[in-house]
């Protein structure tokens, strides 16, 4: 149950980023990567869309379960049932395939 928020430096900050979007964690001021968040703490980040790696939504037992969590429920993303999943080893690495990935996350995310 310890639910952990990107923010700068995570790797998925930079892929944000470069599809035109502004990183939750960064937006409520995070210092660094990867930072524990109360239900509290998700609430006020508000994110518009939650951007999940995949094996962390399937270990939750999915969409509708992430949704149900305190805290996450009650963001506009949840509102919404915005969430994007993505295998952890393309979002927070880089490499030849980067280009794809944020391909992939721009059409998930303006689609």
């Amino acid at each position: 149950g310890v639910y952990l928020l990107g923010g700068p430096g995570s790797g998925a900050d930079a892929m944000i980023e470069a599809v035109g979007a502004e990183d939750a964690g960064t937006a409520i001021g995070l210092d660094r990567s990867f930072t524990p968040i109360t239900s509290e703490g998700m609430i006020n980040a508000a994110p518009d869309v939650l951007l999940v790696m995949s094996a962390g939504l399937e270990s939750v037992g999915g969409v509708d379960a992430l949704l149900g969590i305190p805290g996450v429920g009650q963001t506009p993303a949840a509102a919404t049932r915005r969430v994007i999943d993505a295998p952890d080893t393309q979002l927070l690495s880089f490499g030849p395939s980067t280009a794809g990935t944020i391909t992939r996350l721009a059409n998930a995310l303006y689609r």
